[in-house]
């Protein structure tokens, strides 16, 4: 036996298997201690009792000595018989009594089958013992009927024994639950039913002046009608009850396997060993049916004992266990509210007093949503509920959401994330709201989304800065031609008319064209200066918008696009394929900083290989109702180990110094964040970056330009 198996059978109070082959032993020596002593010649029943009762109407001979001695023992033996039968009464009945009792509460097969014969039993032996002494039904020819009701009793009680088993067995392995009112009612109807067919055979064979009894003396076999019980209840020992055994594996199983030990020698005893009323092998047949019921009894008494022993046990758990859960509850960071199946609450910890500003005492029995508001937009709360408390296991349970929530006599929202699960408990359902403020959180992400808006900065600087001094040198030169021109048209207009017509003139037109034209060079120089600078402002500063708007992802797209253009040098070549695609819900600084990140990553994977290799491609469309945008690489790749850790906070791949670990997961969170997803797809060579936004609803499809490669 494996150590957890030794633990799991300890548990439930399993024997071992040297106790259990010594009870066997002694309850076999128990049950062959009747004939022992009649092999050694102690005498344990009269003899003879038909010839007593011939006696008893003469006066004579029963005041004869010998006379008077074997009526003292008939007496005596009828006493034990009748004490006997009695106590299988008594035991039958307490039996069926702790066996129901377990098999109303409990979907307890071998309870049931327990009750079942117990009943069975207490009925046929009480009827039988009420019509034997005339206080029921007048028996015609005592004898056969004490016989003939004794094979009756033994053969109906093994065949109930096999019947039941087999049910047993079978409900075990199929998970076959009832619920308690339909227990309640097979019990009782199954009781009315034996009691009414232990009542028949007994007035039926009470009335009968002939019964079909045959009784062998001097053979082998003195009772054959005894033998279809024996059979049975060997078949019980060696068979059924040991499978029982190990489909329950408990003390009630194994009492019931042991049991059918001293109802198997009971049968022995009749059906080989008893003659004629009251010898010692009837007797011995009594007193060994009689453990038999004993031992069942027995059994369940322990069982009981143990139960009440492991319940000490679990009510001391439970105490501990809750005390437990209330403190965790009383001093958890999160709101707690447990709820039942009508939404009225049944638990509020401290948290949710801070959170919604509701007492304890005011929020219990009260409903779950007059305390608390929550904004779950597109979410329909109600709805919602209304699933969960169907199916409290269903995929409504434990997933977190997103949302803002208020008290009802708050204004001010709060960021939350809370989750919602149910435990199907009887006799009804419970439910638990567990709320946590992520006001801070949020805070947090924001600056570390501003460190990583500065480190990307910090990246494009040097490619930026080189794109800033292209137009403000020919803006610097255009602007010292103009002030040179400036310089020169005082002169020129101080001239008189009669100079002017000697060329001057033209020579002012066409420095007043040279001028404008230099202007307006400059100007187109600062228009592209402020482009640039207004890209770097939009990722490197946070968008006060609260809300996501309409944007057309192709903006987003160029400006990543011109901020990365001198890390997208001539050494590497980008190519663009952009299909026609619906606009997107989302803040264009945010969505250009997941391009860059995306861009610079890919500049970073294949910056050092060869011309061949240093490659990206960069695809925008539409798949059903999603935008899509891929940014791919022919770098070395992602190990497949990998592709969930990369988007953890402050993992890298890179060298020192050349990333700080936090693009993609914020990447990451600000697809999440606006209702999209960014994953590593599988590729042939290379990275594949995927990022997909739900299309803008109602929107048109706008043309997109051809794709390019440079």
């Amino acid at each position: 036996m494996s150590g957890a198996g030794a633990v799991d059978d300890a548990s439930r109070g399993q024997l071992s298997t040297t106790a259990r082959a010594g009870l066997f032993a002694l309850v076999a020596v128990l049950c062959a201690l009747p004939q022992v002593l009649t092999w050694l010649g102690i005498k344990v029943a009269a003899n003879r009792v038909d010839e007593v009762l011939a006696d008893l109407t003469d006066l004579d001979a029963l005041r004869a000595q010998a006379a008077s001695l074997r009526l003292h023992e008939l007496m005596l033996e009828v006493s034990v018989y009748t004490a006997l039968e009695w106590t299988v009464v008594c035991l039958s009945l307490a039996t069926a009594a702790l066996a129901g009792a377990r098999a109303r509460f409990q979907p307890d097969a071998v309870a049931a089958m327990i009750t079942a014969v117990a009943l069975w039993a207490s009925f046929i032996t009480g009827w039988h013992l009420l019509a034997f002494y005339g206080l029921s039904n007048r028996v015609v020819s005592p004898p056969e009927f004490l016989f003939y009701n004794w094979a009756i009793s033994q053969t109906f009680t093994a065949a109930i024994f096999v019947v039941a088993s087999f049910w047993a067995i079978f409900v075990e392995r199929k998970g076959i639950r009832t619920s308690p009112p339909l227990r309640r009612t097979l019990l009782f109807a199954m009781g009315v039913m034996l009691a009414a067919m232990a009542y028949l055979s007994v007035s039926l064979t009470a009335a009968a002046t002939t019964l079909p009894l045959d009784l062998s003396p001097g053979r082998l076999l003195s009772r054959p009608m005894d033998l279809p019980a024996l059979l049975l209840f060997a078949l019980l020992l060696l068979v059924i009850f040991p499978w029982v055994d190990r489909v329950y594996r408990s003390v009630f199983s194994f009492a019931l396997w042991l049991s059918a030990l001293p109802f198997v020698a009971s049968q022995l005893y009749a059906a080989l060993a008893s003659e004629a009323l009251y010898d010692p092998g009837f007797l011995a047949s009594q007193l060994t049916r009689t453990g038999g019921f004993a031992i069942i009894f027995l059994g369940l008494v322990l069982h009981y004992n143990q139960l009440c022993a492991e319940e000490i046990v679990l009510r001391c758990q439970v105490s501990d266990r809750e005390m437990r859960t209330r403190m965790l509850i009383r001093n958890a960071t999160e709101a707690i509210i447990v709820f039942d199946a009508d939404t009225h609450i049944k638990q509020w910890n401290p948290r949710a007093e801070e959170l919604f500003g509701i007492t304890r005492d005011d929020a219990l029995g009260r409903p779950l949503l007059e305390c608390v508001t929550i904004d779950a937009d597109p979410i329909d709360l109600p709805g919602f509920l209304r699933r969960l408390i169907e199916d409290p296991q269903g995929d409504a349970s434990s997933r977190i959401y997103q949302a803002r929530a208020r008290g009802p006599q708050r204004t001010e929202w709060i960021p939350i994330e809370y989750t919602i699960v149910g435990a199907p408990t009887r006799p009804e359902p419970v439910f638990s709201a567990l709320i946590r403020d992520v006001s801070e959180i949020n805070a947090m992400q924001q600056r570390i989304a501003q460190v990583d808006r500065l480190a990307a900065v910090g990246t494009l600087a040097a490619g930026v800065a080189h794109e800033i001094n292209n137009p403000l040198a020919y803006i610097s030169s255009n602007i010292v031609f103009a002030l040179e021109a400036l310089n020169e048209l005082p002169e020129l207009l101080a001239m008189s008319q009669a100079e002017r017509a000697n060329g001057t003139g033209d020579r002012i037109a066409e420095l007043l064209k040279e001028l404008q034209h230099s202007l307006e060079a400059a100007q187109s120089g600062s228009e592209r200066v402020a482009h640039i600078v207004r890209d770097m402002l939009s990722i490197s500063h946070r968008s006060e918008r609260t809300e996501a708007e309409a944007i057309d992802p192709l903006e987003a797209i160029e400006a990543a696009l011109r901020l990365t253009r001198a890390q997208l040098n001539h050494r590497i070549t980008l190519s663009t394929d952009f299909k026609p695609t619906p606009s997107v819900a989302a803040d264009p600084a945010r969505l250009t900083q997941i391009v860059v990140n995306l861009l610079v990553n890919a500049v970073h994977a294949v910056e050092d290989l060869s011309e061949e290799r240093r490659a990206i491609t960069l695809r925008l469309f539409s798949r059903k109702h999603q935008v899509i945008l891929e940014v791919e690489d022919r770098g070395h790749g992602v190990p497949e180990e990998l592709h969930e850790r990369i988007f953890d906070p402050f993992f890298t791949t890179k060298a020192v110094g050349q990333g700080t670990g936090l693009g993609l997961s914020l990447s990451r969170s600000i697809a999440h964040e606006l209702k999209g997803q960014l994953r590593l797809c599988p590729s042939e060579r290379g990275a594949r970056f995927q990022l997909s936004l739900p299309a803008h609803t109602g929107d048109e499809r706008r043309d997109a330009p051809p794709a390019t490669r440079r």
